[in-house]
């Protein structure tokens, strides 16, 4: 008899034993912080770029992506040396033109802040040109060309000038940093022809010239 209460008592033990360890554990994962609150969000990738344009202007543009892909319809926030807004499309690109007050530092983030912030300088340097020829190319035509080298090559010009044909017309510079113009000139209205490149900051090249004899 008193085997069986003894074994029964062990039993009962072993129970309330096995019961106290699973609400230990219960208890345990509950307070786990892996388990306080929602998961955490996936995060978000986004991109800055600049593209410079005449009289101190800017485009601002990037990508906004995530796990899954592009983020669509997502507010960009643009900060530093200049304030504005863009919004994503379907692919996740945004795209804004903006004035430029001053050079700096600008900065890029998803306005839901999930994003990284992505940054981006904006620096101008005094242009010069280089190379700069006429050359003819028979029945008055004249092809007006050479380089401009220490500045950005986004949004700027070359500016001519010295002989009629020239007075007031300009030329973009292309991304290598070339120029070409082309311009009838004819007989009698030959000279020296000028050239002055001025990036999109503002800032002027010495003025260059060539003689064009015509």
């Amino acid at each position: 008899m008193f085997e069986l209460l003894s074994r029964a008592s062990r039993t009962r033990k072993l129970v309330a034993s096995r019961f106290a360890s699973l609400m230990l554990e219960r208890l345990e994962d509950r307070l786990s912080p892996a388990m306080i609150g929602p998961p955490p969000p996936s995060g978000e990738t986004i991109s800055l770029n600049v593209t410079y344009l005449p009289n101190r202007e800017a485009t601002f543009s990037g990508q906004l992506t995530n796990q899954s892909g592009p983020v669509a319809n997502q507010t960009v926030n643009l900060t530093g040396v200049v304030n504005g807004a863009a919004t994503t499309n379907s692919q996740g690109d945004f795209s804004v033109t903006l004035a430029v007050p001053q050079l700096g530092t600008e900065y890029a983030a998803s306005a839901d802040g999930l994003s990284n912030t992505a940054q981006y300088t904006l620096v101008n340097g005094a242009p010069v040109i280089s190379d700069f020829t006429a050359m003819s190319l028979g029945n008055g035509l004249w092809e007006f060309s050479g380089s401009v080298s220490g500045a950005p090559t986004q949004g700027e010009v070359v500016n001519f000038g010295g002989i009629t044909p020239l007075m007031g017309q300009s030329d973009s510079v292309n991304p290598d940093g070339s120029f070409d113009f082309y311009a009838i000139v004819n007989s009698g209205q030959g000279g020296w022809a000028s050239a002055q490149a001025v990036d999109w900051w503002g800032d002027t090249s010495t003025i260059n010239s060539t003689y064009v004899a015509a």
